[in-house]
């Protein structure tokens, strides 16, 4: 049934405006216009796994999902707030058939102007086929709830410092690699990358593996943002000696902090710069 929905602005609660906004969209009545008129700068920027997209091509996908009529459900998994910016991870399920569902799980960062707009967003967007309920996710009433307050210090509480001297010291062969991955990372550390779960030994291994086989990254941190154990980041990591010449990588990352400032877990999308999922 078409309703009408009070959506607040994204500077105001991002939890909620994602929530909102991404139901209104589905049923809502509000012209889809009007909605990104209110919720977007007029120049706003937008990025859709690694392509640029403009406003008529974000006004066009909304209008295909409101005209699709599907059931759908939003759960916000994870979301991160700062000055003008924030990122939100959540996902759309969408029914299908019987118990075989779609599954559309979205990475963004958010840019917002003065007036708490979104002035630029970049989106990492995957979908597939899943055939029950998704785990139970975090649903979160605003961007601070669930926060266990402030590390105190600690490698990873300045994000930006923390991908840049990990990837350093990672490509470092006079460094153990064990201790290095261990500097930065809880020993109960989770790391999901593209939906593959890896713990801190095969990341130990991984780190190895890199060495051996020459590779090595620089990377740019494009955005960064963290409250209390929570961050996001957007980086791009470019090759600089390669033996096999690989592909410069896009990643968002939404992670969380250990008390002592370590990170305890990560969840990675990762793509080429053609929006090619890599791994």
């Amino acid at each position: 049934m078409m309703q009408t929905r009070q959506l607040p602005l994204p500077g105001e609660n991002i939890v909620r405006f994602v929530r909102e906004f991404t139901k209104s969209t589905f049923d809502g009545v509000e012209d889809l216009s009007e909605l990104l008129r209110r919720s977007h700068s007029p120049d706003s920027a937008h990025l859709l796994n690694q392509k640029p997209h403009s406003q008529q091509q974000i006004l066009a996908q909304l209008r295909r999902r409101r005209s699709s009529g599907a059931d759908y459900r939003v759960q916000i998994r994870d979301a991160v707030a700062g000055h003008r910016e924030a990122a939100v991870r959540y996902s759309i399920t969408t029914d299908l058939l019987w118990r075989l569902k779609v599954e559309t799980e979205r990475f963004t960062l958010y840019r917002l102007d003065p007036q708490g707009r979104i002035a630029a967003e970049a989106t990492t967007e995957r979908t597939r086929y899943i055939w029950e309920d998704p785990a139970e996710a975090i649903e979160h009433d605003d961007a601070s709830a669930g926060t266990s307050g402030e590390p105190e210090g600690g490698p990873a509480t300045d994000v930006t410092a923390y991908l840049t001297d990990y990837n350093r010291q990672s490509l470092d062969s006079s460094l153990d690699a064990a201790q290095v991955f261990h500097t930065f990372h809880t020993p109960d550390c989770q790391m999901r990358i593209n939906h593959a779960v890896k713990h801190g030994p095969e990341m130990v291994e991984q780190i190895r593996r890199a060495r051996a086989k020459g590779l090595s990254y620089q990377v740019e941190v494009e955005q960064a943002v963290r409250q209390g154990d929570r961050f996001a980041a957007r980086y791009r990591m470019v090759p600089v000696v390669s033996r096999k010449g690989g592909p410069s990588l896009w990643v968002h990352d939404f992670g969380r902090l250990a008390s002592d400032g370590r990170v305890r877990r990560v969840v990675s999308h990762v793509q080429t710069t053609s929006g090619a999922w890599a791994g």
